[in-house]
């Protein structure tokens, strides 16, 4: 799995309405009772007639950790339990990541947030993703969040070059390693051999 398959299964959710509690069900009175009963703080007078428009529609709800819930395709947990499941990590941030603040989370994407952000926003990427926003960033170690880069020509003509010079390994090793850092390895092969031809011609 890789960091664009993670926002691309996020993107069926987009058209979910915000209700605190839920992870992607239908909006039904039995689920609102529910949810207020678990959460009569958060289930106002007001929020519940919000509910019930939600209801009325025909619509699906989602809160913040249930997106990025449905997004890995993991069991339920909570903001809170982000951290116990997830790795904390500090490079640069990518696609699929999981940005994280204290009762509140969200993924990455394209330099936005992609987020369940409120009962007043539903779900939505029009935020634009600030470092200073967010706590913390966590990711799941199987997922290839590098896999989605994009590289330019010169990225892939530098690249073949180092492997013509040794630096990727050989066979598998080197398959591997530039699919993990995002390169198409047919594409650099192709770059190699039309290097080797032209070195090939040269010395005739």
């Amino acid at each position: 799995m890789t960091g664009n398959d993670i926002i691309k299964n996020a993107l069926l959710y987009k058209n979910c309405v915000y209700w605190y509690g839920a992870k992607g069900e239908q909006c039904t009175y039995k689920l609102l009772n529910i949810l207020s009963a678990l959460y009569p703080g958060i289930y106002t007078t007001t929020y519940k007639q919000k509910c019930m428009n939600d209801i009325r529609n025909g619509e699906h709800a989602i809160d913040c950790s249930g997106l990025v819930c449905r997004a890995y395709g993991i069991s339920n947990m909570s903001t809170y339990d982000i951290p116990k499941h997830f790795t904390e990590y500090t490079g640069p941030v990518k696609n699929g990541m999981i940005v994280w603040k204290q009762e509140h989370v969200g993924l990455y994407y394209n330099g936005m947030v992609l987020e369940a952000r409120g009962i007043d926003y539903d779900v939505t990427d029009t935020r634009t993703y600030k470092k200073s926003d967010w706590e913390r960033i966590y990711i799941n170690p199987d997922v290839n969040y590098d896999a989605d880069m994009e590289h330019t020509p010169i990225d892939y003509l530098k690249t073949a070059i180092d492997v013509m010079q040794g630096i990727y390994g050989n066979g598998t090793m080197r398959k591997n390693l530039l699919e993990k850092r995002g390169f198409n390895y047919e594409k650099i092969q192709s770059i190699i051999n039309i290097a080797m031809e032209v070195k090939k011609n040269e010395a005739r």
